[in-house]
């Protein structure tokens, strides 16, 4: 029954707005003024939220469209208001951000939605302070604030042992943004960034290799082993590392190569 109102509340929707879209191209009815559009998601907002409350508060995926909907007029309403860009994108992205967040304090079960809520809020803070702080510090906050729900996610259950890799991962990276600025006019910043990049990314592979015994992650070791490789290479040839890795490319395709060429024909 459920579904079945679902389906024709959206295609009540997508009927009406499809029939305005085609209205307007045949010249049958002229363009709206944005202050109508505006009043036009207001009121799908509405309605999407009074079918959220009629249908219970485990039917959560009825709050993204209510919270877009709403995120779109408040941003025609202060964009004809007159209000700055930064403050416009900003409150979009933090309707968008809003469910997610609303999604796990309905169920906790769900902690996946804390990661693109926490995203997506952190996206909302640096549009903020897009004109006020520096790009490198913008960089940082980024990346650290994707790595931060990963890094909660493994800590709040080890068992979840996936996400070491990429808040490892966005962790460096994070890292790399904001040395960046500090070794930008050094002769051997570039070698130490590609050291510390490579080397950050092997680390969390390191890392779940060791703890084998606990996860099924024996595998681990042959990225960890790469990455680490990397790192030494880009530390130790510096300015020379563009003939390494052609040097090294040709090596590994000549290993595969030679591979196939000798490897048993299969009895058929």
């Amino acid at each position: 029954m459920k579904h079945k109102r679902s389906n024709l509340i959206w295609g009540i929707v997508l009927i009406l707005f499809g029939g305005l879209f085609l209205l307007q191209n045949l010249g049958w009815l002229p363009e709206l003024a944005p202050i109508v559009w505006g009043a036009i998601f207001a009121g799908a907002s509405v309605l999407f939220l009074v079918v959220y409350l009629s249908s219970g508060r485990h039917e959560w995926g009825w709050l993204f469209p209510t919270f877009i909907a709403a995120g779109l007029a408040a941003v025609i309403f202060l964009g004809e208001s007159g209000f700055d860009g930064e403050w416009i994108g900003a409150l979009f992205m933090a309707s968008v951000a809003a469910p997610f967040w609303l999604v796990f304090l309905i169920d906790r079960q769900r902690w996946w939605a804390l990661i693109p809520g926490w995203v997506l809020s952190v996206l909302t803070a640096v549009i903020l302070l897009s004109e006020s702080a520096p790009e490198e510090i913008l960089g940082t906050l980024v990346m650290f604030g994707i790595a931060l729900p990963f890094w909660i996610v493994y800590l709040r259950n080890h068992k979840h042992w996936w996400a070491a890799i990429p808040a490892g991962i966005m962790t460096t990276i994070g890292i790399i943004v904001m040395m960046s600025r500090l070794v930008e006019s050094t002769s051997w910043g570039p070698r130490l960034i590609a050291a510390v990049l490579f080397l950050g990314f092997a680390a969390p592979f390191a890392f779940l290799w060791l703890r084998r015994d606990q996860y099924p992650t024996r595998w681990a070791m042959y990225p960890a082993l790469g990455f680490l490789a990397m790192g030494l290479l880009a530390l130790l040839a510096g300015p020379h590392m563009d003939w390494v890795w052609a040097v090294a490319l040709i090596l590994v395709g000549s290993w595969l190569l030679l591979r196939g060429i000798n490897r048993p024909k299969l009895k058929s």
